[in-house]
């Protein structure tokens, strides 16, 4: 077997879909996607107390949810997006590269098989949220191929989500080829997140009205915060 190195460039990210309770999600909605946003991804962006956005807004613990990356209890991919600025060095052994795919060619466009598009058909009792976490650098990847690598036998998995186009898997020689899992170099260049308010099963304004004190907590944060991220 032939050990063949993949390494990917530019830019890709890493996209959840998980559930939190419905006390949660309704919470969250009335907080704002702004605010929601912020929570998820930067909860937590220090060594100090001041820094725990749960502490800083008092969140009551029943409210509190994990960060982004770990509400995937539906989906959880981290690749490199197929997009013409980006492309997929091959080497063996991690040494001299030995073949590469340029995504902007149309040639490498005809070697692609793209997945059914993301969707969820959640019936459970929570509330289903998504989140992404853009970034820009490399991601590593490996996999193993009889005989010498020929790059005409590759062909790539792609898994639609929204407007992106994500490399997920891979074909070789007509069979799916087991992978290591992209693990990405790299730094953030932006993150989102929202609710699926369909999800939802109480009617949101009867939840704001049954919870006042939680209405009066919502607005102390937006005075504190005046709508401005901290992170």
């Amino acid at each position: 077997m032939t050990q063949i190195t993949l390494n990917a460039s530019r830019y890709g990210g890493e996209h959840t879909i998980g559930t939190i309770t419905q006390e949660q999600g309704h919470f969250w909605c009335e907080m704002g996607n702004k605010l929601f946003e912020e929570y998820l991804h930067f909860q937590w962006v220090g060594g100090d107390d001041k820094d725990d956005l749960n502490k800083k807004w008092n969140i009551p613990e029943h409210l509190q949810t994990l960060e982004f990356w770990e509400i995937d209890d539906i989906e959880h991919i981290n690749a490199p997006e197929f997009e013409a600025s980006n492309m997929i060095e091959f080497s063996i052994d991690e040494e001299e590269v030995i073949a590469e795919l340029d995504f902007a060619k149309d040639e490498v466009k005809e070697m692609v098989l793209i997945n059914d598009e993301e969707t969820v058909n959640y019936e459970g009792d929570g509330v289903v949220v998504y989140a992404q976490s853009f970034v820009k650098g490399n991601f590593m990847n490996a996999f193993e191929v009889e005989g010498e690598f020929d790059l005409s036998k590759l062909q790539l998995k792609l898994t639609k989500w929204d407007d992106l186009l994500l490399v997920t898997g891979f074909m070789y020689d007509g069979e799916e080829v087991d992978h290591d899992g992209w693990q990405d170099d790299s730094w953030g260049k932006g993150q989102s997140a929202w609710i699926d308010e369909d999800t939802l099963k109480e009617d949101h304004d009867e939840w704001c009205n049954a919870n006042p004190e939680l209405m009066k907590l919502i607005a102390s944060i937006h005075m504190k915060e005046d709508d401005t991220l901290v992170a």
